[in-house]
């Protein structure tokens, strides 16, 4: 799967120019790490400090390769006050027999974000399996996966789980039709955007500045005086 993505030109050539374009990041950044759909959001209606790593056609093999790259080449991002993460739907294309490693990838983008202060974690958005037949299933198998992502992130003090995919769809589970764009099953309308961005705003809104590691150490010494020591898009490439 990841040497799927990493063969494509549209992985590695986005994946240096996100790279090169870390000079612009804004100070205290909130980095949002996902597929296309992410790559869409508009950061400035969700935070003044958003950094769009958004990458057309990436999976979780990809994420989970990327989240490794930032976190040694970009340095406010392993210490980020926030990482916002969404992606999964292109997984699904590799068939059924491959959903259990989605989770898994997921839950090790957790661990590879140790120091984040907080990271917000989407559930896979249904899509609209009545326009494409192969993409039938799919809300089925979206649905168990998501049970899983929401397990993983109750687990990591540091992480909420968002699933707006629950307003998004139909009675039956279909992505609703004015939530996609015209005979497309997967990518958002714009009044999709509207409802994640303020979901996303909303879930971001109780993130403070991140206290340093180092501060953080020297307050709980003082505390126990006994103990001893111990959104701003990355421009796309042009095509």
């Amino acid at each position: 799967m990841l040497a799927a993505i990493l063969g494509r030109e549209l992985f590695i050539y986005p994946l240096n120019t996100q790279l090169a374009f870390q000079k612009m990041f804004p100070t205290d950044p909130v980095f949002f790490v996902g597929d296309s759909t992410v790559f869409g959001l508009d950061m400035t209606s969700i935070t003044p400090s958003g950094v769009n790593l958004g990458l057309s056609g990436d999976n979780t093999a990809g994420a989970l390769h990327r989240i490794k790259v930032y976190s040694k080449q970009l340095p406010s991002f392993s210490t980020a006050r926030a990482v916002v993460i969404a992606i999964g739907v292109n997984n699904l294309g590799n068939g059924r027999r491959t959903d259990s490693l989605l989770p898994s990838h997921v839950e090790l983008m957790l661990d590879n974000l140790p120091d984040v202060g907080r990271i917000v974690l989407n559930g896979i958005l249904p899509v609209d399996e009545r326009i494409n037949r192969e993409f039938e299933g799919y809300n089925n198998r979206i649905l168990v996966i998501n049970n899983e992502l929401s397990r993983i992130c109750s687990a990591n003090p540091r992480c909420s789980f968002l699933n707006i995919g629950l307003r998004l769809k139909t009675d039956d589970g279909n992505l609703s039709t004015k939530y996609h764009r015209d005979n497309d099953p997967v990518h958002l309308s714009k009044a999709a955007y509207a409802i994640w961005e303020r979901e996303l705003r909303l879930a971001l809104a109780s993130t403070t500045k991140k206290v340093p590691q180092k501060v953080r150490s020297q307050n709980k010494m003082q505390e126990r005086p006994n103990a001893g020591p111990r959104a701003n898009r990355v421009p796309a490439p042009t095509q």
